[in-house]
This record gives structure tokens, sequence and C-alpha cells, in this order.
């Protein structure tokens, strides 16, 4: 299969019950050509992180709209940052 440079080919998700800060990393995206970080908005809890990322990474750009591809469930304990 040929990988065009914007195709989502690894996603690095938090745990869940991990706390983060505003701004604090939570994970990474990893495409053909770049890695990005991803940045939590708001100090507060991981719930859950999406299965279904595990085997269809690219979900994420293919369907970033969609329920099915949300990267996870989180829960704010403080104001929003930005």
């Amino acid at each position: 299969m040929r990988r065009e440079p914007g195709d989502t080919v690894d996603l690095d998700m938090p745990a869940p019950r991990r706390s983060v800060g505003a701004q604090d990393t939570i994970g990474t995206i990893a495409a053909v050509q770049a890695v990005s970080a991803r940045y939590m908005p708001v100090a507060g809890k991981v719930v859950a992180v999406n299965p279904r990322l595990d085997a269809a990474p690219a979900l994420v750009t293919r369907d970033a709209y969609a329920d099915r591809s949300a990267l996870m469930n989180a829960g704010a304990s403080g104001p929003r940052v930005g």
C-alpha cells in the first residue's frame, strides 16, 4: 500500500486515568513525513482513549470529525488555556 505524506501511521496516546496539566503534551501523531505533538488545552484527567485507533490510526485524518476518530475523552479540572 502506498502511503501519502498526510497519512497517519502511528499514534502515541496517554494512559487512561492520567492527570495532565494545561498545555501538557498528551501524545503524538505520526504521519508519513512528520510527527506532531498533541497538547491538553485544560488541566484534567484522561478518562479513556479510543481503542479503534490502535488498529486504524488513519481514522484521525481520514474521518477527523466523526465520533469514531476522537483521540480520547477527558474531564477538565481547570480553565481553558489559550
